[in-house]
């Protein structure tokens, strides 16, 4: 009886390992190839040039990918960060597990104001891609757009 458990065992065993492999769930080439990424480092400033602690900083798709406006005119939807951020007590951050191509580099403090990169960056694989200062401007009264929060932007090294 107990020579028949193990053969059955071992029988077992061996038509899961052979169903397995068949079925392709052990072949390593199968499996979704990694996206390629990169990382984006910089520093957030305010105004008078300072380093800002605790701002938020977002990458989001660039380029084409980043429509002006929606139909209608209305402002477009805000896309999803492909990485996001805290900056340090210095002012600096690192955006890591970027994906490679064209995005836009963006920070907010509540209190302190927004801003974003003049243009685009090119982000490059296993590469650090080093950005301008983003400077932090207050939002105008009455709600329009302040200078580098998302009209163009203020890049100052």
């Amino acid at each position: 009886m107990r020579a028949v458990t193990r053969f059955s065992m071992l029988t077992l065993g061996l038509a899961m390992i052979i169903g397995f492999s068949s079925t392709g769930l052990t072949r390593a080439e199968d499996a979704a190839p990694a996206k390629a990424t990169g990382t984006i480092s910089g520093k957030v400033v305010d105004g008078d040039g300072k380093a800002v602690k605790g701002a938020t900083v977002n990458a989001i798709p660039g380029g084409e990918a980043a429509p002006a406006t929606n139909p209608g005119g209305a402002r477009p939807a805000r896309p999803a960060p492909l990485a996001t951020t805290t900056t340090a007590e210095d002012g600096t951050y690192k955006l890591d597990a970027v994906p490679v191509g064209k995005v836009r580099v963006m920070a907010m403090l509540r209190g302190t104001g927004m801003g974003r990169l003049a243009a685009d960056l090119e982000v490059t694989a296993g590469k650090d891609t080093k950005a301008d200062d983003i400077k932090l401007a207050p939002r105008p009264a009455g709600g329009g757009r302040a200078p580098g929060a998302g009209g163009g932007g203020d890049a100052a090294k």
